[in-house]
């Protein structure tokens, strides 16, 4: 469950940013009657971006740990690709369903940006929840920018996994799969 949580975490990440680059408010003064206002009354002016640049930060360690799971965790015996169908698609559907029309919601509304804060942050939960329950967490819009690709294949000994592999993947390639839930794995390609 806890990869999964990670896995929800690194998604949200672009939503992070672009509420951050959205939110943050830089006094900025040119004249000479300028004055610095100090670092608390920054800090106090720039919460929300704060808070999701510090959630970028844990989206970026949950990603390195991602990665050193691919890379050093324990694999499972080499299989054969045999079949291949690609499901990025799910993916793309996950930022539309979600992502934008969040950011847009934070965005768009007129009311206290720390009340709509607070519903995003409720909103993202629930998703999240939902998200991990139904194993839709390799629907992943940061992992398919950072060159990860979604498959459900045939292997030569279960059938109709779901793989998250860094990179393209073919019919006849040697992978070692690690699990991350019943039938979703991460895996490596055999080096050619």
């Amino acid at each position: 469950m806890w990869q999964k949580i990670q896995l929800f975490v690194i998604s949200l990440w672009l939503l992070f940013f672009l509420i951050l680059v959205y939110t943050i408010k830089i006094p900025l003064c040119f004249g000479d009657s300028c004055q610095f206002i100090g670092f608390w009354a920054a800090i106090k002016l720039n919460i929300i971006p704060i808070i999701c640049f510090l959630l970028m930060l844990l989206g970026l360690w949950f990603y390195k740990l991602f990665n050193y799971r691919i890379i050093k965790g324990a694999p499972y015996l080499p299989q054969k690709v045999t079949d291949i169908k690609d499901i990025n698609y799910e993916t793309v559907s996950f930022l539309i369903s979600y992502i934008i029309p969040l950011l847009f919601f934070v965005v768009g509304a007129d009311q206290s940006a720390y009340r709509n804060f607070t519903v995003l942050i409720i909103t993202l939960i629930i998703i999240g929840i939902i998200y991990c329950k139904t194993n839709m967490f390799y629907t992943n819009p940061t992992l398919a920018i950072l060159n990860y690709h979604v498959y459900k294949i045939t292997t030569n000994k279960p059938s109709n996994i779901i793989v998250i592999i860094h990179g393209k993947l073919n019919i006849g390639d040697i992978i070692f799969p690690r699990p991350i839930d019943d039938n979703i794995y991460f895996i490596t390609k055999e080096k050619q």
